[in-house]
């Protein structure tokens, strides 16, 4: 394999310290140890777009980008948009956090159920929810303008610093509540609470923005995983991303010369030494073998790339890989 990204985008690191930072991860700390490490102001999403040589869609919103997935919504170019995340809130003494693992990923029948439903209840007003790649939804029929977070920036962190902001934030605000007030007794919460899932506490609306990219015919790297923006980037370029395989060695006997993979899974502890046994340790032992010419790993707002030179550079001193990301 060539050339291989590795996109992790739920790992965003807090002040504080998370619960993943406890995770002993030896072979990520290695790779990250000889990586060179490059910003990325604009975020994972952008860099991707650029990176495949799609720059005229690096500035599109996320929701935008996404919706190049979504039929009923990507043909127009003027009806705003928006990703709507179902969530796990919990709610304390003095605020309301959002779990670890709130980033819920609805089933087929479950995206299905509360989209039916959502039109049953808000279509009167103009709104739309659509189901998208991930497990989560996006949102149509809003045409209010507000600055909003990516709910993976605060997991396990409170959310009173993630509040829309803007002069239609109090609209914002005010349907996000109606959406949890209606959630609160719809069905689908207490057939996850019998199978012991979390609720959907909510919908988390953001990446809002007006326009959509121009479908274009071109070659891209192998697509891998279940993510709205990766699956709307790639329809845009008249392909589709395949299903992630549970881990690298698995994702080698594809043979493609040039891949990205988003892997999420990387919020909490358990989440990452998983993720440490099945993808960046054999990912360690395919660079030192010279099966992998150049790996990058983008995480927290930052791409690492090395190839195998770069791990002779033992002058680098070792660091916690969460050092590495800061």
């Amino acid at each position: 394999m060539r050339d291989l990204v590795l996109i992790l985008p739920d790992l965003y690191l807090q002040d504080g310290e998370p619960s993943g930072e406890a995770a002993t991860l030896p072979a990520l700390e290695k790779l990250l140890r000889y990586a060179a490490r490059a910003a990325l102001p604009q975020g994972w999403r952008s860099w991707l777009c650029s990176r495949v040589g799609r720059t005229d869609l690096a500035a599109l919103a996320p929701a935008c980008l996404a919706a190049g997935a979504v039929a009923a919504v990507a043909p127009s170019s003027r009806r705003r948009v928006w990703l709507a995340q179902p969530v796990h809130l919990r709610a304390g003494l003095t605020r309301v956090q959002l779990a670890h693992d709130g980033l819920l990923r609805l089933t087929p029948d479950e995206l299905d159920a509360v989209s039916g439903d959502f039109r049953a209840a808000f279509g009167g007003s103009g709104l739309g929810l659509h189901p998208v790649s991930g497990g989560g939804f996006l949102l149509s029929g809003l045409e209010a303008e507000a600055h909003t977070e990516d709910p993976a920036r605060y997991l396990g962190a409170d959310i009173s610093e993630a509040l829309p902001k803007g002069s239609a934030a109090a609209a914002l605000q005010r349907l996000a509540s109606e959406i949890e007030l209606w959630l609160y007794t719809h069905p689908i919460n207490s057939a996850r609470t019998r199978a012991g899932l979390l609720a959907v506490s909510s919908l988390w609306i953001w990446g809002g923005g007006e326009g959509c990219g121009r479908e274009r015919a071109q070659a891209l790297p192998a697509g891998f995983g279940e993510d709205a923006c990766l699956a709307g980037l790639w329809r845009l370029c008249g392909q589709e991303p395949y299903p992630l395989p549970g881990s690298l060695p698995a994702f080698e006997a594809l043979a493609a010369q040039h891949c990205v993979a988003v892997i999420r899974g990387a919020s909490d502890g358990p989440g990452l030494v998983a993720l440490e046994r099945d993808w960046f340790a054999p990912a360690g032992e395919a660079l030192a073998h010279g099966e992998i010419e150049r790996l990058t790993f983008v995480v927290n707002d930052f791409a690492l790339c090395l190839r195998p030179l770069d791990r002779l550079k033992f002058w680098r001193r070792r660091r916690r890989w969460m050092e590495c990301l800061r």
